[in-house]
C-alpha cells in the first residue's frame, strides 16, 4: 500500500510482513491543450479549425500553407476554445460546423463581423 499526501511528497510504502520504509516520488503531469479556433475571412465569414499547437497553426493560415484558406487571406483571428481532451474539441469544431452552430457563432461574433 502506497500512501502520498501530496504529488511531491515522501510516500510510505507497507508490505506484508515486512517493516514500512520511506520513498520519494515526485510526480510529473504533462497536459497538452487542443484549440478549436476561429478566423475571420477576408469576406467576413468566419473559417472554424482544431488544432494542438495554436500559434504555429495560425502562422500557417496566414503565410498561404494551408489549402483552405491560402486564397481568402488575411485572416485574423477572433476567438479561441481550449480543451484537455481532444475528443472534445473535435466534438466542438465538429458542432461550429453544423447550421445550429453557424448561427451561434455569428450571433457571438456579431460585432467583430
Amino acid at each position: 500500500m502506497v500512501e502520498c499526501a501530496s504529488l511531491e511528497t515522501m510516500c510510505t510504502v507497507r508490505y506484508r510482513g515486512f517493516k514500512s520504509r520511506p520513498l520519494r516520488y515526485k510526480y510529473e503531469f504533462k497536459v497538452s491543450m487542443h484549440y478549436v479556433y476561429f478566423l475571420k475571412r477576408s469576406d467576413n465569414k468566419i473559417y472554424k479549425g482544431m488544432t494542438a499547437d495554436l500559434k504555429r497553426r495560425i502562422q500557417e493560415h496566414n503565410r498561404g500553407k494551408v489549402k483552405s484558406t491560402k486564397n481568402i487571406r488575411p485572416l485574423i483571428l477572433i476567438g479561441y476554445e481550449a480543451y484537455v481532451l481532444k475528443s472534445d474539441a473535435e466534438r466542438r469544431e465538429r458542432f461550429l460546423k453544423t447550421t445550429e452552430g453557424r448561427r451561434l457563432l455569428k450571433q457571438q461574433y456579431r460585432d467583430i463581423l
